[in-house]
């Protein structure tokens, strides 16, 4: 797995500092996923799914430096070579019999694009200490299905999509052998909108969206030089989400409820190989 990512070395002479600054990379990501009822009745769990998935992701980035106190990013990723997964399903307003839970094989896909914004406070000597705030969205697509011990074969699809105004910190340093970047993001305005079929001796049908909770993560990465243009190294990033809200369930067998309280986790990490091209 190869990470190439992109940051300028910044020339501290007058206002004006253009640099673009792009970059691709190829990391794994190893995450979970999980929805529950908040009001679960004893020893009935009347909605309950718990993901866990590992795939592989591109991602690129472009950062344009118009001003040395200023600079704006753009970037995205994507799955690719997506596996199965498990996702391991109880829904007693869905099922004939309560008690049985699903563990279903699960072909997931992911994707994302992210602007932000970033205002440098110091930007001098080989160090660069910033504020930045913007807005992300992620996708998730599930499809599977799996056989109950009764012998009936379950199908499902799935969709998420999360919306994340943000706000965070950065630390930077650049000097003529090595570059790190630090950062630290997070939200209190996260929203998630889920919506999801499932066919099995039914039709059942389920939509949540949640906006309490928030995000939670930090970035980081280390290079060491190549060329005086290419700098190879590591980069991370780790993701929690959490987030409340409700879900609304259709086609259940048993006449329609007030919607459920909905509790939703998301821990997610990347992880790939760094190569950096300054320009």
């Amino acid at each position: 797995m190869v990470l190439f990512a992109v940051s300028g070395v910044y020339p501290q002479s007058g206002p004006w500092n253009l640099a673009l600054d792009s970059s691709f990379r190829m990391e794994f990501l190893f995450g979970s996923q999980a929805l529950r009822d908040r009001n679960q009745v004893i020893d009935v769990e009347r909605f309950r799914i718990d993901s866990n998935f590992r795939l592989p992701v591109l991602a690129g980035n472009v950062e344009l430096t118009p001003l040395v106190f200023l600079s704006g990013r753009l970037g995205g990723l994507t799955s690719v070579l997506e596996g199965q997964g498990t996702y391991d399903r109880s829904a007693a307003d869905f099922d004939v019999n309560v008690a049985e839970r699903r563990v279903i094989d699960a072909k997931p896909t992911f994707s994302g694009w992210e602007a932000a914004g970033l205002f440098h406070l110091w930007n001098d000597g080989g160090y660069r200490f910033s504020v930045t705030a913007g807005y992300r969205e992620e996708f998730w697509k599930l499809e599977g299905q799996g056989t109950a011990p009764s012998g009936t074969t379950s199908f499902f699809h799935e969709n998420y999509q999360t919306r994340v105004p943000f706000l965070g910190l950065q630390t930077a340093m650049f000097f003529p052998w090595w570059k790190a970047r630090f950062e630290l993001i997070g939200s209190r305005w996260m929203t998630k909108i889920v919506s999801g079929v499932l066919a099995d001796s039914f039709v059942a049908q389920y939509e949540a969206k949640t906006t309490g909770g928030g995000l939670l993560e930090l970035q980081a990465e280390g290079t060491a030089s190549v060329t005086q243009n290419i700098f190879a190294g590591l980069h991370a990033r780790y993701t929690f989400q959490e987030s409340f809200g409700e879900l609304i369930r259709k086609g259940s067998l048993r006449p329609p409820d007030l919607p459920l309280e909905l509790y939703m986790g998301d821990n997610f990490l990347l992880v790939g190989l760094d190569l950096t091209v300054t320009f």
